[in-house]
C-alpha cells in the first residue's frame, strides 16, 4: 500500500516478491507511463500486509481497492460502472441490449459485467457476425438501411426472417449461458478463413469480437457458479509442515485455518478437516444467492482461482454433511490429502 506525504493510501497492489515489485516501480525507464511516473513522484511511504497464500492476496487487494478507492488504481470497482445484457426472445419486441439494472420485463439477463466497453463490443460483434443489426426490427414489409449494407438479413421484412431472428437470440442466450458454443466456434472459423485469404482486417475484427464474447461467457460462468452456493473445501500447502484449509460458499470464505502436515498424525488431520467441514457448512445458509454488482468481483476471483490454480479442492454435497458425511466425505478428504502430499 503506497502512501503520499500525508499518509493517504494512493495505490494498492500485490506481489509474490515485494522487493522486486517495489524496485520495478523506481527503476528509470523510457517505457514508464505517465500514471506510473506520477505514482512514483507522489509515493513517500509504504505499508504491507503479508498473506499466507496468493488466493488471500487476490481477495484482499480487491477488498482494499473497493474500500479505499486509491488514486492510482483503475477506477473499475465502482458498482455504477457495471452493466447487464438483456435478451428478449418472444414475439413482442425481441432483441438484445445493454441494461444498467435488471427489470421485470420478461427479458433474460446476464451479468453484471464490469467493463461496459467489452459488453458493447461483444454485442456489436454478435450483431455484425450474425447479421442481426437491424435498425427497425419492430417494423415489417420495409427494409432498413442496414439491410442494404448486408448487416441485416431481413428482420425488418417480417415473416420467416422474424422467426429466425428470435431463434438466433435464443442461441445467443445459450451461448452466454455456456450451454452452446456453436456461434463462438463459427466465429473463430471465419476468423481463420479471413486470415487464410489475407484479409487481415476482417480477421482482426473477428478476433476482437471472439475475445470479447469469450470473456463475457467466462464471467457469466463465474457468476452462475457462485450463485449455486456449493460447499467447497480448498487445501493450500504453505510449506513442508503446514497447509491451509479454506471453506468457501458462493463468493464468501466462511473459514480459513492453518493445519499442520504431520505424517504421524494423518488421522488427526483428516478428522480435523472433516469436523470443520461438517460444522461450518452445516450451519451455513444453503439457499441460492443472486450475484449483485457489489459482490461479483469476489465470485470471479474465487471461480478463476479454483479453475486455474491447480490446487486441490472438494465440492461437498449437502447429503455428505448428514451423520458426519459417512464414507463419501472420508473418501473426498483422502483424495484432497493425497493430491496435497503428491
Amino acid at each position: 500500500m503506497m502512501k503520499d506525504a500525508i499518509g493517504h493510501i494512493i495505490y494498492v497492489g500485490k506481489s509474490k516478491n515485494l522487493r522486486n515489485r517495489v524496485r520495478s516501480y523506481f527503476q528509470n525507464g523510457k517505457t514508464r507511463s505517465r500514471k506510473l511516473e506520477n505514482l512514483v513522484k507522489n509515493a513517500k511511504d509504504l505499508d504491507y500486509i503479508e498473506t499466507d497464500t496468493e488466493f488471500e492476496a487476490l481477495l484482499l487487494e480487491n477488498q482494499l481497492i473497493k474500500k479505499l478507492d486509491p488514486r492510482y488504481n483503475k477506477k473499475l470497482k465502482n458498482p455504477r460502472s457495471y452493466t447487464y445484457i438483456a435478451i428478449r426472445t418472444g414475439a413482442d419486441r425481441p432483441g438484445i441490449r445493454t441494461a444498467a439494472a435488471k427489470e421485470n420485463d420478461g427479458s433474460l439477463y446476464f451479468g453484471p459485467f464490469l467493463n461496459r466497453t467489452t459488453v458493447e463490443k461483444a454485442i456489436r460483434g454478435l450483431k455484425e457476425f450474425l447479421r442481426i443489426d437491424c435498425t427497425n426490427p419492430s417494423s415489417s414489409g420495409h427494409p432498413c438501411l442496414n439491410y442494404s449494407l448486408g448487416l441485416c438479413f431481413g428482420i425488418c421484412l417480417g415473416g420467416e426472417a422474424a422467426i429466425r431472428y428470435r431463434q438466433i437470440l435464443s442461441q445467443i442466450a445459450l451461448l452466454l449461458s455456456a450451454k452452446d458454443a456453436a456461434i463462438l466456434k463459427e466465429m473463430r472459423e471465419k476468423m481463420k478463413e479471413a486470415a487464410a485469404r489475407y484479409d487481415f482486417e476482417t480477421a482482426a475484427r473477428y478476433r476482437d469480437y471472439w475475445i470479447s464474447v469469450r470473456s463475457l461467457i467466462q464471467k457469466e460462468q463465474a457468476i452462475r457458479f457462485a450463485e449455486k452456493r456449493r460447499n467447497i473445501a480448498l487445501l493450500e500447502r504453505l510449506n513442508e509442515e503446514t497447509c491451509k484449509l479454506f471453506l468457501i460458499k458462493g463468493n464468501q470464505i466462511l473459514s480459513a485455518e492453518r493445519l499442520r502436515l504431520d505424517n504421524r498424525g494423518r488421522d488427526g488431520l483428516k478428522q480435523r478437516i472433516k469436523s470443520r467441514i461438517v460444522s461450518v457448512f452445516g450451519q451455513a445458509d444453503a439457499s441460492p444467492q443472486e450475484m449483485h454488482k457489489e459482490n461479483v468481483d469476489e465470485a470471479e476471483i474465487i471461480y478463476q482461482y479454483l479453475r486455474k490454480s491447480g490446487r486441490p479442492f472438494l465440492v461437498v454435497p449437502k447429503k455428505w454433511l448428514q451423520d458426519h458425511g459417512g464414507g463419501k466425505l472420508d473418501e473426498g478428504i483422502d483424495r484432497l490429502l493425497a493430491i496435497l502430499r503428491a
